[in-house]
């Protein structure tokens, strides 16, 4: 899913700024991102809790342990070693990652991370 960073105009729709695009190929999300018009944003479900206003992030397989979800995280950056800072950055930017251009890989895996993206980017340099 992608989110507008502009007004577009797509299959005849005004898409407003802010608005999520579903339902897109993932070309023509792809396209809509790399013209800088949309970026990628978090598809992670969530679930509404009886009594509850807000929605809440579905539970885990891991009983929701702090320290399950830190050797979570830290698996996952594992799988980042060995790939070079510029292939990251250039996969980055182009599933939708917003982040400086003086960013080292420790902080931009964090940055992937952190958006919700890592599985898009790590497919992306998968044999």
């Amino acid at each position: 899913m992608i989110e507008a960073k502009e007004k577009i105009r797509h299959n005849g729709q005004s898409i407003a700024i802010g608005q999520k695009l579903n339902g897109l190929s993932k070309e023509e999300e792809q396209r809509l991102v790399a013209l800088g018009a949309a970026f990628f944003v978090d598809t992670k479900p969530v679930v509404q809790v009886e009594g509850t206003k807000e929605p809440q992030d579905p539970p885990n397989d891991l009983g929701d342990k702090k320290d399950g979800k830190e050797d979570d995280i830290s698996v996952l950056k594992n799988e980042f070693i060995g790939i070079e800072l510029a292939d990251l950055k250039a996969t980055a930017k182009e599933v939708g990652v917003e982040f400086t251009g003086n960013i080292g890989h420790e902080k931009l895996v964090d940055r992937i991370i952190e958006v919700g993206l890592a599985q898009n980017v790590l497919s992306q340099f998968e044999d």
